[in-house]
C-alpha cells in the first residue's frame, strides 16, 4: 500500500508538472543576436533556435495529443471534459472509441501545425526578414520511435543579403506511444469482458514489463480514467489518458459530440469492481 501511494504521488505531481508545460504557449527561447555580427553568424544563431522551436513543438504536440487519448481536437467519441482536459471514452457502453495510430498520426500533425506560427515569430524580433515556404509535416508512428518529415522552407534576408535553409530532414523522437495504444485497447477489452470490472494488480505487472506505471482513479462517479506512465527517459509522450464508462447517461463534465454518438433511452447499470 505504502509503494502504491507513493506512485500515485509520483504521477499526481508529473500529471501537475506536464499541466503546467502544456498551458505554456510561449516558448522560453529569449535569445539575443550579438551585436556587430555577420550576416552568416546572425542567420547561424537563429536556425539554431528556429530548430530547437521546431524540437520542442514535436515533442510538445505528442504529448498533447497522448494526454487526451489521442486526439488534439474535439474526440469523435464521447469525451470526460474540464477544465483542462479531454479524455476520450474507449468505452462508453460499447467499444467503438479506440483511435487507431493513423488517427493519433493526423491529431499530432494538426497540433504541430496550430504551434508553427510560435517559432516563426522568433525571427521577428531579431531584426532579419524572411519568407517561408510551409507544408504540414508527414509523421509516422513506428514500433519505438515517431518520425517526422519536415516541409518548410526558410528564406532569411537582410538588404542585399540572402541565405535559403531547407528544413527536410527525417525527425526521430523516441516513443512508446504504439504500445500504450495498445495497451490501453487490452485494457478496455478487458474491462468489457470481465463485466466492466478491472484488475489492477493484473495490468500493474503488464505495466511493469513495459516499462510503464498505471494508475486508475475512480473518484468520478460512473467513470474510470486510466493513466499510463512512461518511466523511460528521453521517451515521449510522458502520460496517456483515457476512459472507462458503462453509462450512457449524460453525467457532468461528459460531452457526446453530435452526430457521433446517439443517446438510448436504455440505461446500464455500473459496477465498479477494481479488483486487488
Amino acid at each position: 500500500m505504502k509503494k502504491r501511494g507513493q506512485t500515485t504521488i509520483f504521477i499526481i505531481l508529473g500529471l501537475i508538472l506536464f499541466l503546467i508545460i502544456i498551458l505554456t504557449v510561449s516558448y522560453n527561447f529569449n535569445f539575443e543576436i550579438p551585436e556587430k555580427t555577420s550576416f552568416n553568424q546572425q542567420t547561424g544563431i537563429l536556425i539554431d533556435e528556429f530548430e530547437k522551436c521546431l524540437d520542442n513543438s514535436y515533442k510538445e504536440s505528442i504529448n498533447e495529443v497522448s494526454f487526451q487519448g489521442g486526439y488534439f481536437n474535439e474526440p469523435l467519441t464521447p469525451y470526460f471534459k474540464d477544465d483542462l482536459k479531454s479524455i476520450p471514452f474507449y468505452y462508453f457502453g460499447k467499444l467503438d472509441y479506440i483511435p487507431e495510430l493513423e488517427l493519433i498520426e493526423e491529431q499530432i500533425i494538426e497540433s504541430i501545425d496550430a504551434k508553427k506560427d510560435v517559432c516563426f515569430n522568433l525571427i521577428n524580433s531579431s531584426g532579419i526578414n524572411y519568407e517561408y515556404n510551409y507544408e504540414l509535416p508527414n509523421i509516422s508512428i513506428k514500433e519505438n520511435e515517431i518520425e517526422i518529415k519536415e516541409g518548410i522552407k526558410l528564406i532569411l534576408s537582410k538588404e542585399d543579403l540572402t541565405h535559403t535553409i531547407d528544413f527536410n530532414q527525417l525527425v526521430k523522437i523516441k516513443s512508446n506511444i504504439a504500445e500504450m495504444n495498445s495497451f490501453s485497447s487490452y485494457i478496455a477489452y478487458s474491462y468489457e469482458l470481465n463485466n466492466e470490472s478491472i484488475c489492477l494488480s493484473c495490468f500493474q505487472e503488464i505495466a511493469i514489463d513495459k516499462n510503464f506505471i498505471i494508475e486508475i482513479d475512480n473518484s468520478l462517479e460512473n467513470i474510470l480514467i486510466i493513466t499510463i506512465a512512461e518511466t523511460k527517459r528521453d521517451y515521449y509522450p510522458r502520460f496517456y489518458n483515457f476512459a472507462l464508462s458503462a453509462t450512457k447517461e449524460l453525467e457532468e463534465g461528459v460531452s457526446i459530440p453530435e452526430d457521433s454518438f446517439k443517446i438510448q433511452d436504455t440505461t446500464n447499470e455500473l459496477n465498479f469492481s477494481i479488483q486487488s
